[in-house]
């Protein structure tokens, strides 16, 4: 239950959030090629932590659509990429680049796993 549908705030609408797109697939295994097409020696600083704000932000959009009747390597899968978003060791800006391209990879797999998960492709 978000703030926005608490009962402490008198709101009467329940139920998901309205006004959210759906997630775009297609965008999202598009960032994931170009983040795993791109090495480390062809970005800066600030290249990489563009990209990475972008796939947080793909990242955490997906994993709205955790439920809880999930099947177990499913719930997987949601499990690992809350571990990419919320590790204790996430680069800060006097890490390396180094470092915060390995977590922007970290980033990538999830972001394309999840994408598998919640919208497979026919092979």
């Amino acid at each position: 239950m978000s703030i926005v549908d608490s009962p402490h705030t008198g709101s009467t609408q329940h139920g998901p959030l309205t006004g959210e797109e759906p997630v775009d697939y297609t965008a999202v295994r598009t960032a994931v090629d170009d983040i795993n097409g791109t090495p480390l020696a062809a970005l800066d600083r600030t290249g990489i932590d563009e990209r990475t704000a972008h796939i947080t932000a793909l990242v955490r959009r997906m994993i709205r659509e955790d439920y809880p009747t999930c099947a177990p390597h499913i719930t997987a899968v949601f499990r690992t990429a809350y571990r990419v978003l919320d590790s204790p060791t996430k680069p800060t800006g006097l890490d390396s680049d180094w470092a915060a391209w390995k977590h922007l990879q970290n980033l990538s797999c999830s972001a394309a796993a999840l994408a598998d998960v919640l919208n497979p492709q026919p092979r």
